[in-house]
């Protein structure tokens, strides 16, 4: 007879640890700011969030 395996947890897994995101950048634009960046992200088929995390680390390339 097998042994009782323990039942798994609800979720997806942890990350490693630093392999998370963990700090907030807060940015304040105009109203048509805003609804350009929105259209950019859909665009581009991705939230805003990520689309703006990756537009924001592109624009650092060569600063260091």
């Amino acid at each position: 007879m097998a042994a009782k395996s323990k039942p798994r947890g609800r979720g997806r897994p942890k990350k490693p640890p630093g392999a998370g995101l963990s700090e907030t950048v807060q940015v304040r634009v105009t109203f048509a700011e805003y609804q350009r960046i929105k259209a950019a992200a859909k665009a581009a088929d991705q939230d805003l969030s990520p689309w703006a995390r990756e537009a924001l680390l592109r624009s650092l390339k060569g600063h260091g």
